[in-house]
């Protein structure tokens, strides 16, 4: 397996579509202690996509108007519309300034897989890890931190 670390998030370049279902596990293991996991040059549809995430964990189908038309375990983020001009996926008329995924619900997702089939223009993704930041604050922060709920 080829595998990249970086102080921020690894890289695996396998293509995941030739694995075993213990070596996708493995990867699995990875994303607690990297917490991103990037996958890259890979060739899956979205439907091996979906059946590979749902060897390593769940995925449901999303009920809403933005899921992809084939494979309803996948949202379509873009700005496109169609030809009526009808959003094809969520955040069609801006740009999103900051997102976190799940932190609101009473059991959120144990990771979450993006696809990206085509990379738009004008957008751009990032990752931030809340983790490395909590490890750069000072001690006497970290300190007062421990002491606040929210």
């Amino acid at each position: 397996m080829n595998i990249k670390y970086f102080d921020t998030h690894i890289e695996i370049t396998t293509d995941i579509s030739s694995v075993n279902k213990r070596i996708l596990q493995n990867i699995a293991h990875l994303i607690p202690k990297h917490v991103t996991v990037v996958l890259r040059n890979q060739r899956l549809t979205a439907k091996s996509f979906v059946s590979i995430i749902k060897m390593i964990g769940y995925c449901y189908e999303k009920p809403y108007f933005a899921r992809h038309k084939d494979v309803p375990e996948i949202l379509n983020v873009t700005n496109k519309r169609d030809s009526s001009g009808n959003k094809l996926g969520f955040f069609a008329d801006f740009e999103v300034n900051w997102h976190s995924n799940g932190n609101t619900r009473k059991k959120s997702e144990k990771f979450i897989a993006l696809y990206c089939k085509k990379p738009g223009i004008g957008g751009d993704t990032y990752f931030s890890n809340g983790y490395l930041s909590y490890k750069d604050l000072p001690e006497d922060i970290r300190n007062l931190l421990h002491k606040l709920y929210v």
